[in-house]
């Protein structure tokens, strides 16, 4: 069987159909491109989201270790201060003091035996009072010290006290440093972590933005090289119906041309009846 010949409108049609076909092609292309860009978008965003919440419980804690890590140095420092104090205070005291009181009371003891058991001029026995009023002098002196040194003895155990206290206290801050620390540092690497992702899904969701531009402005073209296409066709079709119209009304010109002269015939034919019936009737033929 013969293949039909393609006429100039249908060839066309298939051209403006295969231009369409490409422009829905990219444009379901852009569409695709368009939603995996907007759902990176909007994991993005939630990412965002996430971070900003992050970021603040890395601030709250930073916040409350640094509360704590002053704290701590607060103590420490009072500490420090203390021990300075302390020992000054322990450089300062008379360390040998209860031997060399000793020393001097075995002495008076000495002298006053020797006193009580030698036969001496009176003038040895006054320098040997003499010496030991001295040395009871010196006794009494000491003496003194000693107290108050015994006095500062406390007080430095009360130092001692004040600092290992303070040093406790400063040791607790620590653990609380440490831990909001680490809190601090936990939320910072997630942070790093997702600012990576989100880094990522720019990347990923401009490219796919590109891609989308790209395969629209294929579409577009496509579209409108389809829509001149469409133009050729609907005014090859205009022209083939103007042609057709045209032909049609040939023909109702003809029919009607022919139906006139049928008339015109029948009226003729007619006339001739009448006439020939009104000789029968010896009537008068007009014509």
């Amino acid at each position: 069987m013969q293949k039909k010949k393609l006429t100039e409108t249908d060839s066309a049609e298939l051209k403006m159909k295969a231009l369409f076909d490409k422009r829905n092609e990219h444009n379901a292309q852009a569409m695709a491109f368009r939603e995996q860009r907007n759902l990176l978008n909007a994991e993005k965003g939630k990412k965002i989201d996430e971070m900003v919440e992050l970021r603040n419980v890395r601030a709250d804690n930073v916040r409350l270790m640094r509360q704590h890590r002053d704290l701590r140095n607060e103590y420490q420092a009072k500490a420090r201060a203390i021990l300075d104090a302390k020992k000054k205070r322990k450089g300062a005291m008379h360390v040998d003091l209860p031997g060399e009181l000793e020393a001097k009371k075995a002495n008076v003891r000495k002298l006053d035996l020797r006193q009580q058991t030698q036969a001496m001029s009176i003038a040895d026995e006054n320098e040997l009072i003499d010496e030991i009023k001295g040395e009871m002098k010196e006794i009494h002196r000491l003496e003194k010290i000693k107290a108050q040194q015994d006095a500062e003895k406390g007080e430095l155990r009360r130092y001692s006290d004040d600092i290992t206290e303070l040093f406790s206290m400063a040791d607790e801050e620590h653990k609380f440093v440490v831990e909001f620390a680490n809190k601090a540092n936990e939320a910072h690497e997630k942070i790093t972590a997702m600012m990576e992702e989100v880094t990522n899904m720019i990347r990923e969701a401009n490219k796919n933005h590109a891609a989308f531009v790209a395969a629209k402005e294929k579409a577009d073209e496509f579209h409108q090289k389809g829509l001149e296409m469409r133009e050729k066709v609907m005014a090859s079709k205009r022209e083939k119906y103007d042609e057709q119209r045209a032909a049609r009304q040939d023909i109702v010109d003809q029919n009607k041309s022919v139906r006139a002269a049928l008339l015109d015939k029948e009226k003729l034919d007619k006339a001739a009846d009448d006439a020939f019936q009104q000789l029968l009737k010896k009537g008068k033929v007009a014509f």
